[in-house]
């Protein structure tokens, strides 16, 4: 793939300098410690699904999902 990806849905970024991309901005602010880019998996963070061709890296499964709401009974 020679071109960079759209960000997947709302939240979803894609670093400008390594084309990874990220389900968060919180995975994406990890990925990038000190502003140099960090391999994700090294980091601890799992592949999620695909987006593009490419793997949608997140911080886990569980925390990284955004948070529900419980509704009024």
């Amino acid at each position: 793939m020679n071109h960079r990806p759209t960000p997947p849905g709302q939240s979803g970024c894609v670093c400008a300098a390594c084309w990874h991309v990220f389900n968060s901005p919180s995975a994406f602010d990890k990925h990038q410690p000190r502003g140099t880019c960090a391999d994700p998996e090294q980091l601890g963070m799992v592949m999620l699904r695909e987006h593009q061709g490419r793997p949608v890296w997140g911080l886990s499964r569980r925390t990284d999902l955004p948070a529900r709401t419980e509704e009024a009974a």
